[in-house]
């Protein structure tokens, strides 16, 4: 049966034998159902390893991945959504040297569709990335170049759908004079010239495009790692909110016991005052010249009021 606990202690126990990557790996591809599932605790465990154990880890992925893709997309799914930001925490440049080729041969076999690998390309090149800051203008730039690309583009190719019919061999047969076949001529090479252009537009719209996914994948890295930021902020505000909620608790208890006379202190007990800032609370009582249990009890009966001539001990 699959538990994280289970996953983790394999996790821990792996080396960069084939043997051992073989062994977890045949565990791991039992439960497909679980894919996303062990991939988060995979990810996790992941940013904790050292260099060398991360290289290890992603052999296990390749593994996995190589010997369930063709069965369904379980895994490929799961592990594609997180393999390129873990990719941006390799430093090792032996381990990139490896990674890449593994990168290469997943490429290849179509292993992730061409976007992701070339998200993980980028991410394991991007050293310094979560020092680089992309703004807002240059997303906003590179969009308004990709649109302008896209739009010339659009044009080019509506002037070549008007001149495709000249094109058509069978035109040729048509030329009856030397005039004629110099037009044919003149505009075949007028629409072989727009043909040129529009690919030349198409790959300017391509390296437009590229270069988007580029500055995007920079801003999501720098978000995940934002938000990563104002979680442990968040988590670590409320333990200290948590603390200061048991502490009050506890001060308040402490003055209750206090304002009936069940607590005598001594000559090193913190004064009234003290107390009394600590909980907010707004009266303004001296219990320094509290001596005994019994005197407070008469001091409070006094001041309530109380007639002890109808006590039935007296």
């Amino acid at each position: 049966m699959f538990t994280k606990e289970a996953l983790i202690d394999l996790l821990n126990e792996l080396s960069g034998a084939q043997e051992s990557i073989e062994k977890v790996s045949l565990w791991i591809q039992q439960y497909k159902d679980q894919a996303p599932v062990i991939a988060q605790s995979w990810k996790s465990f992941y940013f904790e390893a050292s260099g060398e154990k991360k290289l290890t880890l992603l052999f296990l992925v390749n593994d996995v991945l190589q010997h369930t893709k063709r069965k369904g997309p379980h895994f490929v799914d799961a592990y594609g959504h997180i393999l390129p930001k873990c990719l941006a925490e390799c430093k090792d440049s032996d381990a990139k040297t490896q990674i890449e080729r593994m990168l290469d041969i997943w490429e290849s076999r179509e292993v992730f569709h061409k976007h992701i690998i070339s998200a993980m390309k980028y991410n394991l090149d991007a050293i310094g990335m979560e020092e680089s800051h992309v703004k807002l203008t240059d997303l906003m730039d590179s969009l308004d170049l990709l649109k302008s690309q896209e739009k010339k583009s659009s044009e080019v190719l509506t002037k070549l759908s008007h001149r495709l019919d000249t094109t058509d061999f069978a035109n040729a047969f048509n030329v009856t004079s030397r005039k004629e076949g110099d037009k044919y001529a003149a505009d075949f090479d007028e629409t072989a010239h727009f043909l040129d252009q529009y690919c030349s537009c198409l790959l300017k719209q391509t390296e437009a495009r590229s270069d988007m996914i580029r500055k995007m994948n920079t801003t999501l890295f720098q978000m995940e790692k934002s938000e990563e930021t104002i979680k442990c902020s968040d988590k670590e505000y409320k333990n200290q909110q948590a603390s200061l909620v048991r502490t009050r608790k506890a001060i308040t208890s402490r003055q209750m016991l206090i304002d009936e006379g069940m607590v005598n202190f001594g000559d090193d007990s913190p004064d009234r005052e003290q107390i009394e800032n600590l909980t907010s609370e707004e009266e303004d009582v001296d219990i320094e010249g509290m001596e005994t249990v019994e005197s407070s009890k008469n001091n409070k009966d006094n001041a309530a009021g109380y007639d002890d001539s109808h006590d039935p001990k007296r």
